[in-house]
């Protein structure tokens, strides 16, 4: 349901419910108001409740230019496929729907470059450069997570990686990604 759906929707509701309230009131007809509530809010969580699993969720961010800059989004999906990381790093936090972020293309200059990531409810997919020196962490309170050729589940699982030529290297990249109940996978470029 689009917002202008949304907007007509209970702009016809709440219409329909002034309505019958104006014909109790001056004795047109009979309209008991508690009793109408008591029936129609079971209908109206059902009513939200498959909106929110089916129609509000799908929302879906997709940013391609420079991420110098904190990408906040409460319920959706988010792609991400920067062109550069800024000096200040890449922060995206998204309370629930799916993360996928495609740093394979990305340009990284000669200095320790951070990305973090982190999802209340849903699933993260992070693909990192094949020639870039990595020092990942993940975590998840409740999910899976798959770092490269590692597995580890359950509840509070947590994986760390790091290249060896990472502490040496000039350009490099710190990822943190972390799952409050969903998902991790980080793979590298193939």
């Amino acid at each position: 349901m689009s917002k202008s759906n949304a907007s007509a929707f209970w702009g016809l509701v709440l219409l329909v419910i002034g309505a019958f309230w104006l014909l109790n009131n001056i004795g047109v007809m009979y309209f008991d108001f508690g009793d109408f509530l008591s029936r129609a809010w079971p209908a109206a969580i059902i009513i939200v409740g498959v909106w929110l699993l089916f129609g509000g969720r799908r929302r879906k961010v997709v940013t391609r230019a420079d991420a110098t800059e904190t990408v906040s989004h409460s319920v959706g999906d988010v792609d991400l496929d920067p062109v550069e990381i800024g000096e200040d790093g890449l922060h995206v936090n998204v309370s629930a729907g799916e993360v996928h972020l495609d740093l394979s293309h990305t340009r990284f200059q000669e200095r320790a470059s951070k990305v973090e990531v982190r999802i209340g409810l849903g699933d993260i997919r992070i693909i990192l450069p094949r020639d870039l020196a990595v020092r990942v962490e993940t975590r998840t309170g409740i999910g899976d997570l798959h770092l490269l050729n590692d597995h580890r589940d359950g509840f509070g699982a947590k994986l760390e990686f790091q290249d060896t030529d990472y502490v040496n290297a000039r350009r490099k990249l710190l990822l943190v990604a972390k799952s409050g109940l969903g998902d991790v996978k980080v793979t590298r470029q193939a």
